[in-house]
């Protein structure tokens, strides 16, 4: 019988996180001009309300690397997270 090969899974870097949506719209558009996929994922911790910037989803851990480390050129400090 033929079994389904497990997905290598998804990466995504993970850049900032505002309480205001305005602010994570803003990161989103400066992002945008660079990178092909730039979301912002709503998020609630507790009473507080957190807008979450991501950068990509990426077949590799590898791949999300580079692109974390661009971003650190920026200024910015993101996380790589593998999306479930």
């Amino acid at each position: 019988t033929l079994r389904p090969v497990p997905e290598a899974g998804t990466f995504t870097v993970y850049v900032a996180a505002f309480a205001e949506e305005e602010n994570a719209r803003l990161l989103r558009e400066r992002l945008t001009q660079r990178y092909e996929v730039v979301s912002i994922v709503p998020s609630e911790n507790g009473s507080q309300k957190l807008y979450r910037v991501r950068v990509g989803n990426y077949p590799s851990e590898e791949k999300a690397g580079r692109i974390a480390a661009k971003l650190r050129l920026e200024g910015l400090e993101p996380v790589v997270l593998r999306k479930d």
